[in-house]
C-alpha cells in the first residue's frame, strides 16, 4: 500500500486581497472505493498535528464508510502542523496566520480544486473529523454549506472556554464509575500535597517520581501537578478507543492505583507511563516546557505543540484547571498558569486571550450553532463532552451522547469488545448520510 503525498499551492492569508503570498499544504488521496463523478468525496480535516499515511489507510472508519458509499477519501493536513509550515518559521509574528478560519479556507480551497481537477462537479462532499477536527468539521458545513453537503463532527468542542475546569469534573465522574478510583485519586492529592509543604516531603516527591527538576519553585510544582493529572486524564480520555495511544484502559489503570499504599502504587502507575512513553523523567521543569513552548522551529518535534498552545490562547482557550471544588486533582491547577504561558510564548494579556474567545464563539456561534446536516457525536467519559453538542436544538442536526464510551471513539474501526451503544451510532449516522446523500 504506497501511499502518495500531494501537494496544493494554498494562499497565506484567505481574507486579504492585497497579500499574494503562497505555501504549499499537504494532502492524501484513496480512490480505492470511488466510483467516480456523482460517487461522494470524503474529506478528512487534519487537526493539531501531523497527517499520517494510515489516516487514509484503515486508522479511522471512514475506509468502511468509504467503501459503502463508493467515496473518494481526502486526508488533508491543517496549516501549520506537520509538513503544511505556510511560513519560514513559527514566530508568533508568523502565527497570525495560524487560526480555524484561515484552516477552513485552505480546506475549502481544497476540495474545489479536487473536484476541478477529477472532474467530478457532481460529486457531494462530506467531511469529517474528530476532537478539535471535529469542531472544524462541523463548522466547515456551517460556514461552506455550498461546498460542504454533510459533517461527522465527533468528540468538537463547539464551545470555546477560558478556563475550563469541567475536564477535571467529568475526570472524577468516569473515574467514579470504578470501585474506589476516584476517592483514591483525590486520597492522593491530599497526600501529595502534604508532602509538598515539606523539604523533606518535597525530596521523597523527586526522588518516587523521578522529576526532571527538582520541586524548588511554585511553577515547577504546579508543573507537576499538571503533569499527574494530565497522565491520569488521558486514560479516561481514551478509555477503550480502538487504537493504541494507551497501553492500558481506564479500568486497569485504577486497578493499579488502587491496588496498594499511595506512596507505591502512584509512582509504580507513572514510572511504566513514563517508559511506555519512552520519557526519562516525570514533568517538573517549568522553564523546560516554556522553552519548547517558545521554540520557533517548525522541524522541531514538538512544533505542533507550539502551534496548538498558541491556537488555545487566540481562539479557544481550553484551558483545564483544577480549580473547582469537585477537581479530584490538586487546586494549584490554576487558570493563571497556563495564561502565563500564553503572556510569555505570545505576548497575549488574560484580557486579549478572553477577548479571543468571545470573537469565537461569536463567529461560530458556540452551542447555538445554526446549520444543518451535522453528525455530533460525544463520550460520556471523554472530558471534552463538556464543551460539545450534547442536546438537539433541530431535526438537522442529530445529536448522540454515548453513555460510556470516550474521546472519538465512533471515528474508530469497529472492535467486538465495543459498546452496543457505540455500534448503534454508526449505523445511525450511516442512516443519516445515506438520507443525506439523497437530497439536493
Amino acid at each position: 500500500n504506497e501511499v502518495t503525498y500531494y501537494w496544493m499551492e494554498q494562499r497565506l492569508d484567505h481574507s486579504d486581497p492585497q497579500n499574494t503570498a503562497t505555501w504549499k499544504q499537504k494532502y492524501l488521496m484513496n480512490d480505492t472505493y470511488w466510483g467516480g463523478d456523482g460517487y461522494p468525496i470524503f474529506i478528512l480535516l487534519g487537526g493539531e498535528g501531523p497527517v499520517n499515511n494510515d489516516s487514509i489507510t484503515g486508522h479511522f472508519i471512514l475506509n468502511l464508510y468509504a467503501e459503502k458509499f463508493q467515496a473518494l477519501i481526502i486526508s488533508a493536513e491543517h496549516r501549520f502542523y506537520g509538513d503544511s509550515i505556510p511560513t519560514p518559521d513559527l514566530s508568533t509574528e508568523n502565527l497570525r496566520y495560524l487560526t480555524s478560519a484561515q484552516a477552513l479556507a485552505d480546506y475549502a480551497a481544497l476540495v474545489v480544486y479536487i473536484k476541478s481537477t477529477l472532474d467530478a462537479p457532481n460529486s457531494k462532499v462530506v467531511s469529517f473529523g474528530g476532537s478539535y477536527s471535529g469542531a472544524l468539521s462541523g463548522w466547515f458545513r456551517l460556514k461552506y454549506p455550498h461546498i460542504i453537503h454533510a459533517a461527522l463532527a465527533s468528540s468538537g468542542p463547539i464551545h470555546a472556554q477560558v478556563d475550563f475546569p469541567q475536564y477535571y469534573e467529568v475526570v472524577s465522574d468516569s473515574l467514579s464509575t470504578i470501585p474506589n478510583c476516584d476517592q483514591t485519586v483525590r486520597a492522593a492529592t491530599n497526600y501529595y500535597n502534604n508532602l509538598m509543604s515539606t523539604v523533606d516531603g518535597r525530596k521523597t516527591i523527586v526522588r518516587d517520581f523521578v522529576t526532571c527538576a527538582p520541586l524548588d519553585s511554585d511553577l515547577n510544582i504546579v508543573t507537576f501537578w499538571d503533569f499527574l493529572a494530565n497522565t491520569i486524564s488521558g486514560f479516561v480520555q481514551y478509555n477503550n478507543d480502538n487504537t493504541n495511544y494507551y497501553p492500558y484502559n481506564m479500568e486497569k489503570m485504577c486497578e493499579i492505583l488502587t491496588a496498594g499504599t499511595i506512596d507505591v502504587a502512584f509512582p509504580m502507575f507513572i514510572s511504566q507511563w513514563n517508559n511506555f512513553s519512552q520519557l526519562n523523567c516525570s514533568d517538573s521543569s517549568y522553564d523546560s516546557d516554556l522553552a519548547v513552548l517558545m521554540n520557533t522551529d517548525p522541524k522541531s518535534p514538538e512544533a505542533a505543540g507550539r502551534s496548538w498552545y498558541y491556537q488555545t490562547c487566540a481562539e479557544f482557550g481550553y484551558f483545564q484547571t483544577g480549580e473547582s471544588n469537585t477537581s479530584p486533582f490538586s487546586s494549584l491547577i490554576s487558570l493563571s498558569y497556563f495564561l502565563g504561558m500564553c503572556q510569555s510564548a505570545f505576548n497575549m494579556t488574560p484580557d486579549n486571550v478572553q477577548a479571543n474567545i468571545d470573537w469565537t464563539n461569536q463567529y461560530y456561534g458556540s452551542l447555538n450553532i445554526s446549520s444543518s446536516r451535522i453528525f455530533f457525536t460525544n463520550g460520556n467519559i471523554d472530558p471534552w463532552h463538556a464543551l460539545g453538542m450534547t442536546q438537539v436544538t433541530s431535526d438537522d442536526l442529530p445529536v448522540v451522547l454515548m453513555t460510556g464510551t470516550a474521546h472519538c471513539a465512533d471515528l474508530y474501526p469497529p472492535s467486538p469488545k465495543d459498546l452496543p451503544v457505540l455500534t448503534a451510532t454508526r449505523q445511525l449516522f450511516v442512516q443519516y448520510l445515506s438520507l443525506w446523500l439523497q437530497q439536493d
